[in-house]
């Protein structure tokens, strides 16, 4: 007995007195069984004629007995609007993370808002396909039933209610291959699903971002005249003689390292042989040879001090880019000779080498054929800056005479009769580049490219050392400058500075003797003009020399600079987030439309209830009417009825599938043949 007496069902008999129109189940006899394997199955006609049973009509309680019309009660229209309002306030938090991404944008990242942003990330990544799922989901079936209610191809509908998620629009599909324009909007809308949820869990992260901003630079002008020519009373030579000589000293007897090094030992920034760079490197449309990344020793540098600059405030991490001008002296070795002394400030030849050097002493000595005297009044500024108009540059005796004795083991100091000169004359050439400036991590800073100068300057021939007094006092002042003396009766030596002329690798004296003759022209050229301007530049400002570039009362320049921060800011994938925003926006255009859909059908929700199996259907026992009641109302007043897809026919004969009270459809059976 089922456990649905109380429905009082009846032993099938044909329903002709139910409101319920029914179709006349009148066949003819079939035979009593047929079985596929049966070989007299061919033989027999098949008989498409059966006889079917109703149920009769059980009583439900709440089932209307009455016509009803198709208005919505209060309560349907709240429930409608609360799942609404629910499906928008679950829909807007994913499109919120994409406005928070926007937001965020290029912002300093902070560890702990990480952490909860990461936590909300991987929340909508996980959501996100459920979500979509639901609301594009109840969309689809809306709109299945707008477009029933207005006429629609059943292949067509099949498509639409087969599309409720992704993996229903490809099953579907499949099975009914349907390639027309749905298929194409219908797989279009759904792919969204899986994207939307993929790209939101990459749309920001944090990166670290370089951050530019405007700053100023201050270093010193090269141009400007030597502290011998200052009146002040701490310049005077008896006293800025003492810290020139220490630079000097110091920066001879400094490691490799550091003299290889883009700075010297106080960060100062070294300036390199414009003419002596690598002939593969190229100059860019503007005249920039950019030589960034060089292994040290790769760039020859024409002095061992640099120019002092003021160091770029900022963070340590911070990158500072910069132009500045400079200058220094180049030379042009043409004659290398080893030849008695060559009298100094003797008329020889037409021709007198100035010098203070003193030759009784046997040390190394500097002569120059002439000084700049064209103009009293630029001559009394001492700087080269005041001769950028000066035409008469041919006429500029530039050629200084560098001598170094040659100590052999049969000579003494008593007995230099027979003593050799390392002589070199070479012409002297004041050189202008621009040089551009990288200060990494807000410390380690060099020359990264260089171009000849586009700032007008005075002719390559007016030189620093073209000043009488100024030559004269760094001639003197040079050749004493590491404290070596052979007077006194002291063994001959070499000076630290010879060693350093000579290449080798220390420059302590150690009573040690080299031969300069023995130099190639490139190496003394390189050599002596290093050593030329060591010592002229810091005897421009030897107190700003050493990390202080206001102490001095020196000239400098101001150049802008850019200075770039890298940030951990939060970094955007566009590419992402704009589809993440055309996912959301499709979301949201599937709440609208649901909205929309439910609010212009009419028709009774009948599309996806398995209780809309039992309308119009002899088979199940329900009562007539109830056409204009809902699949979920339905469903809720026949949810205790038992139905069975089975066999509805009479025993033996051919059978009928349809969907049954259970007690009265029997059980299929494979073996047997149905209608």
């Amino acid at each position: 007995m089922s456990a649905y007496a109380h429905l009082q069902q009846q032993p099938p008999t044909p329903r002709n007195h139910d409101n319920i129109s029914l179709i006349s189940q009148s066949r003819s006899t079939s035979p009593t069984l047929f079985s596929r394997h049966d070989t007299s199955f061919k033989q027999v006609p098949l008989q498409t004629t059966t006889t079917q049973y109703s149920t009769p009509p059980s009583r439900v309680p709440g089932w209307p007995n009455q016509p009803q019309n198709l208005r919505k009660s209060a309560s349907e229209i709240w429930l409608n609007i609360a799942i609404e309002v629910f499906l928008v306030l679950v829909s807007l938090p994913l499109l919120a993370l994409a406005i928070a991404v926007v937001h965020y944008k290029d912002k300093v990242a902070i560890d702990s808002e990480w952490d909860v942003f990461k936590q909300i990330i991987n929340s909508v990544g996980t959501a996100f396909p459920y979500v979509f799922g639901i609301v594009v989901g109840r969309a689809m079936k809306l709109f299945g039933a707008w477009r029933l209610e207005h006429g629609v191809s059943l292949g067509v509908l099949e498509q639409i209610m087969g599309s409720s998620t992704l993996g229903n629009t490809l099953t579907t599909h499949t099975l009914l291959r349907p390639f027309n324009w749905a298929t194409l909007g219908l797989f279009t809308l759904w792919i969204f699903s899986p994207i939307g949820s993929r790209v939101s869990l990459g749309l920001i992260e944090p990166k670290y971002q370089p951050v530019v901003s405007n700053s100023t630079v201050r270093y010193l002008d090269t141009t400007q005249a030597s502290k011998f020519y200052s009146e002040a009373a701490e310049d005077q030579v008896e006293i800025i003689a003492g810290p020139i000589n220490a630079l000097y000293a110091s920066s001879l007897m400094a490691p490799e390292t550091s003299k290889m090094s883009s700075m010297d030992q106080w960060g100062n920034i070294k300036i390199p042989y414009y003419d002596r760079l690598n002939s593969n490197l190229t100059a860019n449309s503007t005249g920039w040879i950019s030589f960034s990344g060089r292994e040290p020793g790769d760039i020859t540098y024409s002095s061992l001090l640099g120019v002092p600059i003021s160091k770029p405030q900022g963070s340590l991490s911070a990158n500072t880019t910069w132009a500045m001008s400079a200058t220094y002296l180049s030379l042009d070795c043409y004659t290398m000779t080893r030849e008695p002394l060559v009298p100094l400030n003797t008329d020889l030849d037409n021709t007198t080498w100035h010098s203070l050097s003193t030759s009784s002493s046997m040390l190394f000595s500097l002569a120059m054929n002439g000084f700049i005297s064209p103009n009293k009044t630029l001559e009394s500024s001492h700087s080269i800056s005041s001769f950028v108009s000066a035409t008469n540059a041919s006429s500029i005796p530039h050629t200084i005479l560098f001598q170094s004795p040659i100590w052999t083991d049969d000579l003494s100091l008593n007995a230099t009769a027979n003593l050799k000169m390392a002589t070199a004359y070479c012409d002297l050439n004041q050189q202008y580049v621009d040089v551009e400036v990288l200060c990494s991590d807000g410390q380690h800073c060099g020359a990264v490219a260089m171009r000849k100068s586009v700032v007008p300057h005075a002719p390559e021939e007016f030189t620093v050392l073209g000043f009488d007094f100024g030559f004269k006092m760094l001639s003197y002042l040079l050749p004493l400058a590491t404290g070596e003396s052979v007077t006194g009766g002291v063994l001959p030596q070499s000076t630290a500075t010879e060693l350093y002329l000579s290449g080798t690798s220390s420059t302590l004296s150690h009573l040690t003797k080299v031969d300069l003759s023995l130099l190639t022209q490139s190496e003394m050229e390189i050599r002596l003009g290093q050593v030329l301007n060591t010592y002229y530049t810091a005897s421009l400002s030897p107190y700003s020399l050493t990390g202080n570039l206001s102490a001095g009362n020196t000239l400098e320049i101001q150049a802008p600079a850019e200075t770039t921060i890298f940030e951990n800011r939060y970094s955007v994938n566009k590419k992402w987030l704009a589809m993440y925003f055309i996912s959301c926006t499709v979301l949201l255009a599937a709440v609208l439309c649901g909205i929309i859909l439910k609010a212009i059908v009419i028709a009774p929700d009948i599309l996806g209830w398995v209780s809309s199996l039992t309308r119009d259907n002899p088979y199940v026992g329900t009562p007539g009417g109830g056409t204009a009641m809902a699949g979920w109302r339905r469903a809720r007043l026949l949810g205790r009825v038992r139905v069975r897809i089975g066999d509805v026919s009479e025993k033996g004969g051919v059978g009928y599938i349809a969907v049954g009270a259970e007690d009265h459809a029997r059980g299929l059976d494979k073996e047997r043949v149905y209608l």
